[in-house]
């Protein structure tokens, strides 16, 4: 690991792995925000042709995407080539590091992400690349962990 990265990327491949042997009932919290996007999604007037997710876990926002927006090109991007090959999703799948972004400009009209960005190295630098991969019209929706994210778990659990 660089002695400048917070994140041990070889690390977090290993913990991207372990999400195969959750079951989706298991995803609860991240299911939940991923409906929360594709609702959000809803109120946009736009058509999109090109979809990247960055981070994909399961196949949920891919399927509520694709049945709002059928002639999509849906994307499916991951660090974990394991976790990717595991989804079994008929879309094209990238595995890379989203700290080095290799994606041409102005190519996506949405790119979304569900709790995935905020392990980044370098978040301003992933945020300035999904920016100029974006078409002039594109769209960036992305659920991140506020200050408060663990604190407020912790009580939703005690009190369950």
């Amino acid at each position: 690991m660089n002695n400048n990265q917070l994140i041990n990327k070889c690390y977090w491949i290993l913990q991207r792995n372990k999400i195969i042997l959750k079951s989706f009932d298991e995803e609860f919290v991240i299911n939940v925000i991923a409906k929360r996007i594709f609702e959000a999604l809803n109120s946009i007037l736009i058509d999109f042709d090109i979809c990247l997710e960055i981070g994909s876990r399961n196949n949920l926002l891919k399927k509520l995407i694709k049945n709002k927006y059928t002639k999509i090109n849906y994307l499916q991007s991951d660090i974990s080539y394991k976790l990717l090959n595991h989804l079994n999703s008929k879309c094209s799948k990238i595995c890379f590091d989203h700290d080095y972004w290799s994606l041409k400009n102005n190519s996506l009209d949405l790119i979304i992400s569900n709790f995935y960005l905020h392990w980044s190295n370098n978040f301003e630098l992933i945020l300035q690349n999904i920016l100029k991969s974006l078409k002039n019209n594109g769209f960036f929706i992305c659920s991140l962990p506020g200050p408060n994210t663990m604190n407020e778990l912790k009580k939703s659990m005690m009190f369950a």
